[in-house]
């Protein structure tokens, strides 16, 4: 299993300092499910587990859309754009209440309980999923929404984190990793900025910007599907 150190080091880390780890955590628990998808495609025996990692992942949903609201701001102000006087409101970190530190370690638990098994698992051969990604991306294409691009979002991770952690490697031939990863942070920003817009009332504003981002990821996704 390659990575391995780097996402027990995410394990780790909200150990240590619960605050800052939770983006952390949750790509970590994501790896981890795009393993179990891996191994098992249809889930046909880890359905479960995905599901039990899912519902705690998702309990902590609101602590790292606080983040990405500031994220998002700091690159929004690199770029000379600004918002009003709530964009410096929304830029102020707010600390962990003791209810979101309890669930990240009750998540942290999961994953370490989790990732032996998958590294048992690895010697063995799974399948890596494009045509997930291609279905996503014709849906969205057809009748584009925010729902159908955070799909075609995740359809982009899972599938860059199967091959980056968990592929052999006769599966990673005529794969930009790089591209791939890049796609996947555009539409994460995307989605942020239209959650953003919505948050503040200022979509005409962000418009412009969403729009580039979605082409370019479009763009990307297109030419490395179209090699699958």
């Amino acid at each position: 299993m390659r990575g391995e150190k780097s996402l027990r080091d995410k394990i780790r880390a909200a150990k240590r300092d619960p605050q800052r780890a939770v983006h952390d955590l949750r790509v970590a628990v994501k790896i981890l499910r795009a393993g179990l998808r891996y191994f098992d495609p249809g889930l046909k025996r880890y359905r479960p587990l995905d599901r039990a990692m899912r519902a705690r992942s998702r309990k902590l949903a609101p602590v790292r859309e606080r983040e990405a609201r500031r994220e998002v701001l700091s690159w929004l102000e690199k770029k000379g754009i600004r918002l009003g006087p709530a964009q410096g409101e929304m830029r102020a970190p707010r600390p962990l209440s003791p209810r979101e530190i309890d669930r990240v370690a009750d998540l942290r638990r999961h994953a370490k309980n989790i990732l032996p098994g998958l590294r048992k698992k690895s010697a063995h051969e799974g399948e890596v999923h494009w045509r997930a990604l291609r279905r996503a991306l014709a849906a969205c294409s057809e009748r584009p929404s925010l729902r159908r691009l955070h799909e075609v979002r995740k359809k982009a991770k899972r599938l860059e984190y199967q091959l980056r952690y968990f592929a052999r490697r006769k599966d990673l031939r005529r794969v930009d990793l790089e591209s791939l990863r890049k796609a996947g942070e555009e539409l994460g920003r995307v989605r942020d900025l239209a959650l953003l817009a919505r948050h503040l009332g200022a979509r005409q504003a962000l418009s412009r910007v969403q729009g580039e981002l979605e082409k370019r990821a479009f763009a990307r996704l297109r030419r490395l599907v179209n090699r699958h």
